[in-house]
């Protein structure tokens, strides 16, 4: 089989990411890999070289999603849009609703995505009575923008099992009329049980095409990376990602966490973090911490016994956790980690680390933690921090600036669909921490456009463990590339969502570009 050609990057401003040589003209590929970085006028390519005008645009290693969910953000794409961008009120929710049920047969599941109470006019969740009222011969279920609540209708809620007599599983909440004991239909933390019971939103092939197009959407983005942080990952879920990578549905390089309580399950089958290759590989074990119902779940003993086991067995850990005391709690297990073996040179993580205390990040910097943030919440939830969020803790919001001050390892992720993978959005709010009202929060805390983008391009690579490879353009790493048509650096803050991504490259093909 002939060897590819080489493929020369020219007429570009290359920011390399890389400390030595952050500048460059030109860009060499050679079999899927960066063969040489340099001025236009240095490059020797070979005789059979294509070239690749980049007209002056702005060249970077391609962009890393250190924290999304694959599957859910697909699900997402194929849903009924009932997120602050479509609707405004419970009232044009149910209209559109009632629009996806005119077109589906009676009794076939029907979902909605990415309602957010706080962006419609009533200020409340929706409710089984708003959801009949729009689809009553259909099975409903509405998804927060969280994914952490759920509605269903009165139909969902008989087939789900979910009656005035059901127990909430443990960690989840039933949320009741007051006078009758019957679900509202508002359900928090059960979407995985609500999933088991009514069944997936789509059928095999319609999932399989709503993979491929979330994965030309992330390309669109300048995204060629993306470390997929859901909870439950185990044997069957990395047989689907496998199965979508073998039918060239997943056209992104993937690397997905398992949940860590499945680890032996995992190690039956002779997997292990590593475990894949160039396109699809096996990443950290996920933990998550929560203390919905006023209590932390797992208790930290419970949670440092799994991180301890992952760690033995080669595995990294991500820890999830949102609030002060379950921060605390990740950065304590990090500590009893490092206690454990201070040899280890496994890259732990702490997922989202919402709020964190002066207290709490002292703690994360002695268990030198890798901390993967969502700025992009700043932006597209940052009147819900306004009003949820006690005031005494706002000024600990996702706190950028002391993560970077205090020498964690910080990289970012979008957690869509919790909020779109759009890094340019995620790029301005961590400059900027204005919402998408204008709301400031707490500006202190701003990173510099070149610090914010170090988050999706090399200490994201370095948080999956993946810095040979990616993060950097620098001789023998993959020929991840996004071009945009402006320096991020150099244009003023408001203009940051303004910029194109022009072209995205993946292993040295141009794997989409920007139509004219």
């Amino acid at each position: 089989m002939p060897a590819e050609r080489d493929l020369l990057f020219t007429n570009a401003r290359v920011l390399t990411m890389e400390r030595l040589r952050p500048r460059a003209g030109a860009v060499l590929v050679r079999d899927g890999r960066i063969a040489w970085v340099g001025g236009t006028d240095e490059a020797t390519p070979g005789p059979r070289a294509e070239l690749v005008d980049c007209r002056g645009g702005i060249l970077l290693p391609g962009f890393i999603d250190a924290h999304c969910h694959l599957f859910a953000y697909a699900a997402s794409l194929a849903a009924v849009d009932v997120s602050p961008r479509a609707v405004r009120s419970i009232s044009e929710l149910r209209t559109a609703l009632r629009r996806r049920a005119a077109g589906t047969p009676e009794g076939r599941l029907i979902v909605g995505a990415g309602y957010d109470e706080f962006s419609l006019a009533e200020r409340r969740h929706p409710t089984r009575v708003d959801l009949d009222e729009a689809a009553p011969n259909h099975p409903v279920k509405v998804l927060h923008q969280s994914l952490h609540a759920c509605v269903l209708n009165s139909v969902a809620l008989r087939l789900a099992g979910f009656g005035v007599d059901a127990e909430e599983p443990p960690g989840a909440i039933i949320e009741r009329d007051l006078d009758t004991g019957e679900p509202t239909g508002l359900l928090f933390n059960m979407n995985e049980w609500v999933t088991e019971r009514l069944g997936p939103s789509l059928a095999e092939d319609a999932f399989e095409t709503a993979i491929a197009g979330a994965s030309q959407g992330l390309l669109s983005m300048g995204i060629t990376t993306i470390h997929d942080a859901t909870a439950g990952n185990g044997p069957g879920e990395w047989e689907a990602f496998r199965r979508l990578a073998r039918r060239g549905r997943l056209a992104v390089r993937c690397t997905a966490m398992m949940d860590a309580r499945r680890l032996g399950e995992l190690t039956a089958q002779g997997l292990a973090s590593g475990t894949g290759g160039e396109r699809l590989r096996l990443g950290a074990a996920k933990i998550v911490l929560d203390e919905t119902e006023g209590w932390m779940r797992p208790s930290l003993e419970e949670a440092t016994e799994l991180a301890l086991a992952a760690q033995r067995a080669g595995w990294p850990v991500a820890l999830h956790a949102v609030t002060a005391v379950t921060v605390d709690a990740a950065a304590e297990v990090l500590l009893r980690l490092r206690a454990a073996n201070p040899e280890n040179a496994l890259r732990h993580r702490v997922e989202h680390c919402s709020v964190c205390p002066p207290a709490q990040l002292e703690k994360l910097r002695r268990a030198r933690a890798t901390v993967v943030a969502n700025p992009a919440f700043l932006y597209y939830s940052g009147e819900r921090y306004r009003a949820t969020v006690p005031p005494e803790e706002q000024a600990w919001l996702c706190p950028l600036r002391s993560f970077h001050d205090a020498g964690l390892a910080l990289a970012a992720g979008s957690d869509a669909p919790v909020a779109l993978p759009d890094v340019l959005t995620g790029l301005y709010a961590a400059a900027t921490r204005r919402s998408e009202r204008g709301t400031a929060f707490n500006p202190v805390e701003a990173l510099p456009v070149a610090q914010a983008s170090e988050m999706y391009t090399h200490s994201a690579a370095c948080a999956g463990g993946e810095a040979a490879d990616k993060g950097t353009l620098a001789p023998g790493k993959y020929a991840d590339m996004v071009l945009l048509d402006r320096d991020p650096a150099s244009v003023s803050l408001e203009e940051l969502r303004d910029i194109k991504v022009e072209m995205t490259v993946l292993g040295g093909h141009v794997v989409w570009r920007r139509e004219s």
